[in-house]
């Protein structure tokens, strides 16, 4: 029974919140009744917004999607489990650098732009704490073994932990989805996976783990 402040509110708690609605497992609802139950919330936080409670930045953009088994296909396609992960260790890539890279942020939940501008500055006492580059959003994780060794040998504190350039210049998200689609297909993994499904992963990794709808929406914010 978690609480929540209605600053609290933001487009990841709303997904989070349809996610679980849509998961029969988890909220006990089935046919009409988890788009039903969304209606009526959505209309309590309508109201909260023309009396200037909330932002409608909070819940723009967010559209409620029924649960379908394509639709859950599509989700599990782009989500790695603990295992797939594992395999992806012993795997060789096409690029090092980008297979340490997309692999810590299967630990972190770190966007591909944070990853590219990740300085060892950002480490400290075994934790991981920088902001968000699109919100601003403190991240203070503790790091498990596995994302510490990911990070291999420690530098200076401005420079890069992972080297994704090529001729001083940053590699492309295309390139790097594209070396990310091989390495992938070399493991004889059956999935439409791209850097942003690291974060997927991630979030799935720690609902699996026992962690809150809210705790893994601040994980992401």
């Amino acid at each position: 029974n978690d609480t929540y402040l209605i600053n609290d509110f933001n487009q990841n708690t709303f997904r989070g919140f349809i996610d679980y609605l849509n998961t029969p497992g988890k909220s006990q609802l089935s046919g009409d009744s988890p788009k039903s139950y969304y209606r009526r919330f959505k209309k309590i936080i309508l109201q909260a917004h023309r009396d200037g409670y909330i932002n409608e930045t909070s819940f723009k953009n967010v559209i409620f999607k029924a649960n379908t088994e394509s639709s859950e296909s599509t989700l599990t396609k782009e989500i790695l489990t603990e295992d797939e992960i594992k395999l992806l260790f012993s795997v060789p890539c096409g690029n090092e650098e980008v297979k340490r890279a997309f692999l810590f942020s299967c630990y972190t939940g770190l966007g591909l732009a944070e990853i590219k501008q990740l300085t060892w500055s950002k480490i400290k006492n075994d934790r991981l704490i920088m902001h968000r580059l699109k919100t601003g959003t403190e991240i203070n994780i503790k790091l498990s073994n596995t994302a510490l060794e990911l990070l291999g040998e420690k530098k200076q504190s401005k420079d890069l932990i992972f080297m994704l350039k090529l001729n001083n210049k940053f590699i492309s998200d295309t390139a790097v989805n594209k070396t990310i689609k091989n390495w992938i297909k070399r493991a004889d993994i059956d999935k439409k996976i791209t850097y942003y499904c690291s974060r997927h992963s991630f979030a799935c990794r720690l609902l699996l783990n026992g962690a809150n709808l809210k705790s893994v929406s601040d994980a992401l914010a």
